[in-house]
């Protein structure tokens, strides 16, 4: 998406280089042989036009994306014990943009937690920075993991989940959980059928 947009969307997503994103740049790896991040972002954005994605749901991919962004550079500093503030507010503007909430609560979310004891009203507690960073990382993986999961189903919606035809063609997710017990029987398959030779029929 950094790389994909037009110069004219970039600016729409207040979206700047790979290198500016925390989130973007902690292997410092920016290049990839053999890939090129433009022509693919093309070839997704093309398979989200045959799936019949209107235009306003993939704005709002993109303006969710840019928050997420824009979110992991938000950084904090300790002013206290348990407490913190924003250390960069012009990028608290970018995200609550983004996320189309305001400054106020975004903030308010990131450097304090509410706790809530029955009977009582509820008590603001601060956050020391790196609770805030664990906060907001913790909100970024919320939002993300809600796109992902409303994009299979809306994936699934366009190419006929729920239809009776039979052919019906759906997409799945295998997490790193599923991955893992797939590699592990595979791995027993084989180890079972290596032992078959050892002990034939009788």
């Amino acid at each position: 998406m950094v790389r994909g947009l037009d110069s004219q969307s970039k600016a729409r997503y207040r979206l700047r280089n790979v290198q500016d994103y925390f989130y973007l740049n902690q292997s410092g790896c920016f290049e990839v042989d053999d890939v090129d991040d433009a022509e693919e972002f093309q070839t997704v954005l093309a398979a989200m036009q045959q799936l019949n994605f209107a235009q306003p749901e993939i704005d709002s991919i993109f303006t969710l994306c840019s928050g997420v962004l824009h979110l992991g550079n938000l950084s904090f500093v300790a002013t206290g014990d348990r407490k913190c503030t924003l250390q960069n507010k012009n990028v608290l503007g970018e995200v609550s943009a983004m996320l189309q909430v305001s400054p106020q609560q975004l903030e308010q979310v990131t450097t304090t937690r509410k706790m809530v004891v029955s009977g009582q009203a509820p008590i603001t507690i601060g956050l020391g920075d790196s609770e805030a960073r664990a906060a907001r990382d913790a909100l970024a993986k919320f939002i993300y993991e809600k796109l992902f999961d409303w994009l299979v189903a809306r994936i699934n919606e366009s190419i006929g989940r729920g239809s009776n035809d039979q052919n019906v063609r759906t997409i799945g997710i295998l997490d790193i959980f599923g991955l893992v017990a797939l590699v592990y029987i595979c791995k027993l398959a084989t180890w079972c059928n290596a032992l078959v030779p050892f002990h034939p029929s009788r």
